[in-house]
């Protein structure tokens, strides 16, 4: 089984709000709207006290099953975890099974698991709120498939208070142009792989090579320290 290390991994807004938009484009095939993708970022905020609580850059505290750490899936151990199981709060210390959650090498591959659970996979039935942009809708969704145990007004609420910052936020904007204008570089020919030959009306050669844009890479820094002796976020069932 692959236990790794925690790690904190924080991030700004802004690059949170590039990798959404690249993880979405590349997941869903188009670009996500402001109020859809402001959806994803409440949800991480709720789920991980608005960053302070992000370890291996598993933005939505996603666990990871005996089965997936079987099949080699990484997964980390978090000290005091929490769940409300008959109606009283009960935490958790490692190695319990409830500490299990999914650690991932960077914010991309984070963003792109996510998306996929919530698109393709066990909560596919939350994605039309999400594309919707219903905080409300999503909480209600999430909570009949078992995502969290907490109380569906609480987490509701913070859903919704999460969605209203970031229709307020730059973020999304900037980080918007942060891709157009990555997509918009200068594009360079790849001559790996030379097409057929023409000749133009002046008899010169044109030559069919594919344009191809250069990668984005929008990759945050990764930082050393656990968990330590922090709390778990108040908001995060």
């Amino acid at each position: 089984m692959a236990n790794v290390p925690v790690v904190r991994t924080p991030f700004s807004r802004r690059e949170f709000a590039r990798a959404l938009i690249m993880a979405w484009k590349h997941v869903v095939g188009h670009f996500p709207t402001k109020k859809a993708a402001g959806i994803i970022f409440a949800h991480y905020r709720l789920e991980t006290g608005d960053g302070g609580y992000c370890w291996n850059f598993n933005i939505g505290n996603c666990k990871c099953t005996r089965d997936m750490a079987n099949a080699g899936v990484p997964y980390m151990m978090l000290a005091d975890t929490w769940e409300i199981i008959g109606g009283k709060k009960v935490l958790f210390q490692p190695p319990h099974q409830m500490t299990w959650f999914r650690a991932f090498e960077s914010l991309s591959e984070g963003m792109t698991a996510h998306l996929n659970l919530l698109r393709n996979e066990r909560y596919e039935s939350c994605w039309a709120s999400v594309e919707n942009g219903e905080p409300h809708e999503f909480a209600v969704k999430l909570k009949e498939k078992g995502y969290y145990t907490g109380f569906l007004s609480a987490y509701s609420a913070l859903m919704e208070t999460g969605h209203s910052i970031w229709m307020k936020d730059p973020a999304f904007d900037d980080a918007m142009l942060d891709v157009l204008a990555k997509l918009d570089a200068d594009t360079e020919r790849d001559l790996s792989k030379l097409g057929g030959e023409d000749l133009d009306d002046d008899g010169t050669v044109i030559v069919d090579v594919p344009i191809i844009h250069p990668a984005i890479d929008f990759e945050p820094r990764k930082y050393d320290d656990g968990p330590g002796d922090d709390e778990p976020p108040p908001d995060a069932a």
